[in-house]
C-alpha cells in the first residue's frame, strides 16, 4: 500500500508480543524438544495475506475448516521458527492445554504434548576416521541423545567401518546430526516399542575427601547404585586421589 514501514499498524500488537514471550519462555522451560505439529487449521474465508504468505513460503501444511480466521500471523510465524516435523500422528506423553475466548462450534483449544516416544538411530559408515566417530558421539551426547553406542563391523568389498547406534527421544534432530558430522547419506530410524525400566532416583551427597567436601552425585535404583563419573572425575583431579579410590568411597557412603 505504499506505506511507510514505520507507520505500519500491527494489529493486536500486545497479543502478538505475549504469544512470542510466552512460547519462548515455555520452550526454554522445558529444554531440548524436538517441534512436532499436526497440519495447520487454516480457516476459510479471512485469512490474512501475512498468514498466506508464511505458510505458503514456509510450505506449512494445513487444514480447511471455520468461516473465520484461525490460523493468526504470529501463530504460523512461531509454527515456522519452532517446528521440527509436521505429522498426522498423535505422540503420547505429557499433556497440556489452552482454552482461548473466542466463540467457536468446535471447542477452542490449543494441545501441547512432549512426546515420550523413544527412537533407535543407525548408521553404517566406512569412511570416517575414529576421531570423527568419537566427536560424533560426544556432539550427540552433548544434545540429549539418551546414549550412544559404535561397533565396528566389516563391510562391503572388505572396508572396516563403524556402526553407530543412537538411543533417542529426538529422532529428527539427531538423525539430521548423524549426517551432518559423519556424512552418511541415510539413518535407519525404529520406534522403541517397549521399554522395561527399573524404578531410579538421582540425588547428590556431600563426600568428605581430604577434609574437602565435594557434591558426587548418586544414581540409584532397585537393583544398584552409581556415582556419577563426571563428579568422581573432578574430585579425583581436585584432590589428587585415584579415581577407583574416590568411587568406592561414595559407594560406601551412598550404600549405608
Amino acid at each position: 500500500h505504499e506505506v511507510p514501514v514505520e507507520e505500519v499498524h500491527l494489529h493486536e500488537a500486545v497479543d502478538c508480543v505475549v504469544d512470542a514471550v510466552a512460547t519462548a519462555l515455555a520452550l526454554n522451560d522445558l529444554g531440548h524438544i524436538d517441534g512436532i505439529v499436526k497440519a495447520t487449521p487454516m480457516g476459510v474465508g479471512d485469512i490474512a495475506p501475512a498468514t498466506m504468505h508464511i505458510i505458503v513460503s514456509q510450505e506449512i501444511p494445513v487444514t480447511h475448516f471455520s468461516g473465520r480466521e484461525v490460523a493468526t500471523p504470529t501463530g504460523a510465524a512461531i509454527a515456522a521458527a519452532i517446528v521440527d516435523e509436521y505429522t498426522t500422528a498423535i505422540p503420547t506423553g505429557a499433556k497440556g492445554n489452552g482454552a482461548g475466548t473466542m466463540k467457536c462450534p468446535y471447542p477452542n483449544i490449543v494441545s501441547a504434548i512432549i512426546p515420550t516416544d523413544k527412537y533407535i538411530l543407525e548408521t553404517n559408515i566406512d569412511d570416517c576416521t575414529p576421531e570423527q566417530v568419537t566427536y560424533t558421539m560426544e556432539k550427540l551426547i552433548t544434545d540429549h541423545a539418551l546414549d550412544v553406542h559404535v561397533m565396528p563391523c566389516l563391510m562391503k568389498k572388505g572396508r572396516l567401518g563403524f556402526l553407530i547406534r543412537v538411543l533417542t527421544e529426538h529422532p529428527e534432530r539427531h538423525s539430521k546430526a548423524m549426517m551432518r558430522e559423519t556424512g552418511t547419506l541415510g539413518v535407519r530410524v525404529d520406534k522403541v516399542g517397549k521399554r522395561v525400566e527399573a524404578a531410579r532416583e538421582l540425588g547428590k551427597m556431600a563426600l568428605d575427601v581430604d577434609g574437602q567436601l565435594m557434591q558426587v552425585g548418586i544414581k540409584r535404583s532397585e537393583y544398584c547404585l552409581k556415582p556419577e563419573y563426571d563428579d568422581v572425575a573432578e574430585a579425583a583431579r581436585k584432590s589428587g586421589k585415584p579415581f577407583r579410590e574416590i568411587q568406592a568411597k561414595a559407594r560406601r557412603k551412598a550404600g549405608r
